[in-house]
């Protein structure tokens, strides 16, 4: 099975390509008041019905949760995009098609690659800006699978040498691959 993000050789660099979202924008703070909204609502409907307290909290919290993450996830997958992220020995380009940069390499402060599972991301922090896409949430099942391939060994000699440390992580089987200056 072919992973939903693997590097490729792009003339004299690297590229990963990737279909992914942002949770910043996928769970906004609209969406986050509307959920709630819909929690202390459902609540005020339950204690009019002569419910319990317990109960009536009970009900506005699921059908908020409920709400939080099906629409979450919805939107989520609905504003999914190709992200790019291409790497020579002298600059990092990232972003998707309508707001794509370019960096110098030295400017990157942060990579980090959560490689597995529901929890496969991509955040860079470089030139004053942060970026963060999420991948595994659009692929979620009960199983750790690796959804973002490792770092090719050329990208990360351009990494380290541009000053770069790096750090390897496996925590409950998920890998985690943090560049930082």
């Amino acid at each position: 099975m072919m992973m939903p993000a693997e590097w490729s050789a792009s003339g004299e660099g690297s590229m990963l390509r990737v279909r992914a979202g942002s949770l910043r924008e996928a769970l906004s703070p609209g969406m986050v008041a509307l959920a709630a909204a819909l929690g202390v609502g459902s609540t005020a409907v339950a204690l009019a019905a002569r419910g319990s307290l317990s109960t009536g909290a009970l009900v506005g919290l699921v059908l908020g949760a409920l709400c939080l993450v099906f629409t979450g996830y919805l939107r989520l997958s609905s504003q999914a995009t190709e992200v790019t992220i291409a790497l020579n020995e002298q600059t990092i380009m990232f972003g998707s098609d309508k707001d794509r940069v370019t960096q110098p390499l030295t400017s990157l402060l942060r990579l980090r690659i959560v490689h597995d599972g529901a929890t496969a991301r991509i955040a860079i922090h470089a030139g004053g800006m942060r970026r963060s896409w999420a991948i595994g949430h659009l692929y979620r099942h009960n199983s750790i699978e690796r959804f973002v391939e490792e770092v090719p060994e050329q990208a990360d000699r351009w990494l380290t040498g541009s000053g770069m440390r790096r750090t390897s992580t496996m925590r409950r089987g998920v890998l985690t691959t943090e560049y930082r200056r």
